[in-house]
This record gives C-alpha cells, structure tokens and sequence, in this order.
C-alpha cells in the first residue's frame, strides 16, 4: 500500500501530446517552457495525460500513439526523490511493440524500457494505467494504492483513492 500527504499532480495540458516518435517529448517542459515542477520532496507523482480520452483502452491506437516516458525523464524524476510514480498512460515506449506493426526498438533498451529500468530498479514503486486522474483538482492530496495480494507476483490490480482537503481543491 502506498500512501502519501505530499503528491504532485502535473497538469493535463502539459501532457497532452502523444510522443510517437523519439523525435517528439512528452516532458512538461518541451510543450510549456514556463513549466516548472514542483519537485518539493514529493513522495509520489502522477503525470496525468487524459490519453484515454482521445483514444479508448481497447483499440491500438491507445497503445500506439500514447505519450511515454523516457529515460532523461526517469532519471529526473528518480532526482526528486520520489517513492511512487502514477501514469494514466502507457509509460514505456516499448509497450508498443505488440500493437505497432512498424515500431522500431531503441538502440538502448533502456530508452524502450526507461520506466522500469531506471524507477523500477531503484525502488521506486509504478501505478500503472490510473483513470479519471482527470477530477484530481488539488495539486497536494493524500493517495492510497491498494493491491490486490497475488501469490508468487510482483504487481498486480489496485484499487487507487484520492482524497482533497477542501482548502486544496481547484477546480479547472
């Protein structure tokens, strides 16, 4: 179970353009240049794209033309210390292969793969295809992620809660 007084909620307008190519990033910061995290000794962060909304879960192009993380991106947010990360996306880019009859794998499986390379490998847990991110409003609420116990498993579904204090909502 993870949870956390002390999240970090980017906003969607940030994240929302698909990285479909490696020429393309999916990092805050390429898309607002005034962006700036707050990298306040979070302990958990949930980068929030809304990609379901463009494209549901049970068709490709959900997996193919979704934004991911890379691996300068892992490693920033490894640099902010956090414990927990949260995506309402597919996060790796190699994901993909399954479902894009033309992806080609990265030179360095690493940059496929950068989200379980460099957080998973480092301790750093990975709450993987998060919904409705979309009616988190406050920038700091408490998370709770709530596995399900599977035998011999090292993930597995979770039921995952937000919870505001009134005094941190902000509506958009």
């Amino acid at each position: 179970t993870v949870a956390s007084s002390t999240c970090v909620a980017w906003p969607s307008a940030s994240a929302t353009s698909p990285t479909t190519s490696p020429a393309h990033s999916s990092k805050p910061a390429d898309s607002d240049h005034t962006y700036t995290p707050n990298c306040e000794e979070p302990e958990i962060a949930l980068i929030r794209s809304d990609h379901e909304l463009r494209h549901p879960t049970t068709t490709p192009q959900y997996w193919v033309d979704s934004p991911w993380i890379t691996a300068g991106e892992a490693r920033f947010l490894l640099d902010c210390g956090i414990k927990a990360v949260g995506f309402d996306f597919p996060q790796d880019r190699g994901i993909r292969e399954d479902y894009d009859p033309d992806f080609v794998p990265s030179t360095d499986p690493v940059e496929d793969w950068a989200c379980h390379s460099v957080l998973l490998t480092q301790g750093v847990v990975q709450i993987e295809y998060l919904c409705n991110l979309r009616n988190v409003h406050a920038e700091n609420f408490d998370l709770f992620a709530l596995p399900l116990k599977i035998k011999h498993s090292d993930g597995g579904p979770a039921r995952v809660v937000a919870i505001e204090s009134a005094g941190d909502r902000h509506e958009q």
